[in-house]
């Protein structure tokens, strides 16, 4: 074998060398790639559930305050009730009194 056909068979086996070696970093390339989707996928998925608690926190509020609202109403309606059977009771006993 001449020098020349050494350096050919060097230079090749150090492209081939070089070709393994882009292709392994490809492939680490491609793992990776595929790694940070699945991270980010498990970021997204974590992001949803942690949307969803606060939409119930959030429906969890508003329902309180309106059944804060609404019984509020009731104890206005009860007083204003308990106000008007009052006026009548003390009209009915100064009606009584007077003779009217």
């Amino acid at each position: 074998m001449s020098n020349s056909q050494k350096d050919l068979d060097l230079e090749f086996k150090k492209a081939e060398l070089k070709r393994k070696q882009l292709e392994n970093r490809k492939f680490e390339a491609e793992v990776k790639s595929l790694e940070l989707d699945v991270e980010l996928k498990a970021q997204v998925q974590e992001f949803e559930v942690e949307k969803a608690k606060a939409e119930a926190l959030k429906q969890q509020a508003i329902a309180k305050r309106e059944s804060s609202r609404s019984n509020w109403l009731m104890v206005w309606v009860v007083f204003f009730t308990g106000v008007v059977t009052w006026l009548d009771n003390v009209i009915a006993l100064i009606k009584k009194i007077f003779g009217l």
